[in-house]
Order: structure tokens, then sequence, then C-alpha cells
């Protein structure tokens, strides 16, 4: 049984390599036959060789087209727009050593983060989340700060997040995304600091 699930464990892991393999193997073979119909010399080389290239390149093909897409969409659309910035005062802000509801695991603030509980008093922070293309697996999420008693929109921020092509996605169980900016937690924060200025 052990030996079963180790057989079962390797397979899952080198899955993608299984199919690297066996595609380098049939574009090879298929660029053989096809440049056999060429005249011998120059033109039979290239023209196999670029067989071969089309072949092997063509399931990655919406990989590269789609990373593109991804890097042209964070580059035109992706970022903030800060439409008003709000000074607010001392108590909405952290002291050291108060706990950061707003990290994962509750960290202990360094001082000078916003306290986003307080904060959602009187501001909403909501996500819109919408797939904007299924062929290329992307992702648009915008984050909006709104006042709720004016129901100002004060900021928003436009993110992307690719998933990969169709290899990717069938070869692995689990695919996380890529998103820009990469380290959002870090990004949202200067977003948040962008719109809320602390009271002199």
């Amino acid at each position: 049984m052990d030996i079963l699930k180790t057989f079962l464990f390797i397979t899952v892991l080198t899955g993608p390599l299984w199919l690297m393999l066996i595609l380098l193997a049939v574009s090879l073979w298929i660029a053989v036959k096809v440049a056999k119909r060429f005249k011998p010399g120059g033109i039979r080389l290239l023209g196999g060789l670029g067989i071969f290239l089309l072949v092997f390149l063509l399931p990655f093909a919406d990989e590269i087209v789609g990373q593109m897409y991804f890097r042209y969409l964070c580059y035109v659309e992706g970022g903030p727009k800060i439409y008003k910035t709000v000074v607010v005062g001392k108590e909405y802000f952290l002291l050291l050593g108060e706990i950061n509801t707003n990290t994962a695991g509750r960290l202990q603030a360094r001082g000078g983060e916003l306290d986003m509980d307080k904060l959602e008093e009187k501001y909403s922070f909501t996500t819109n989340s919408k797939k904007i293309s299924r062929f290329f697996r992307i992702e648009r999420d915008v984050k909006i700060i709104k006042d709720t008693q004016s129901d100002e929109i004060l900021g928003s921020d436009t993110r992307f997040i690719y998933f990969g092509g169709w290899l990717i996605n069938a070869a692995s169980p689990r695919v996380g995304g890529k998103s820009c900016p990469t380290n959002y937690n870090v990004y949202y924060d200067q977003f948040y600091g962008a719109v809320f200025k602390q009271s002199r």
C-alpha cells in the first residue's frame, strides 16, 4: 500500500515533466515526417525546425499571449485612483503594540498603521470581482473606498489576477493566481494611506 501511495505521489509531482517529454517526442516525430516532404538541404532543415517549434509551442500559445495580455492590463488599467483625500484624527491610527486586525494572524502594530475596524464605522471597503477573460483566465478586482454618509467614492484600486494557461491548469490540481501588484497587502496599506491622512 505504501508503494502505491509513493508511486501516485511521484506521478503527481512529475506529471508536468511527463507531459513535456511526450510533447517533445510527438513534436519531433511530426517535424521529421513533414520535413521529408521538403527538398534535401537547408530548406528541409529549416522547414523541419519550423514545424517542430510550431507544434511544440502551440500548447503554450495561450500562456504566452495570456501573459502579454495580463501585463498590458496591469500597465494600462491597473493601479489606484484617488478622488479625495480625507484627514482623520490620531484615533484612527494604531499605536505600537496594538493588535492589527487587518493583517493575517492579527499581528501587533508597528505604530502608525490605519485602524481598519474604526474606519469601517464611517467608510466602506468593498471589492468587486469579475472574470474579464475566460479563455486567458484573467480576473479583475476593483477595491472601492466610499464614505457611507455621503455615498461619495474616495478612491478605487484595480488589480488583475492571472491564473495561467490551460496546460498548467490541466497538469496541476491547484493553481494559484499571479497578481499585479504582487505584494498587495503592503500595496493596499499604501493605497489606504493615500486616501486617509493623519491630522496634525
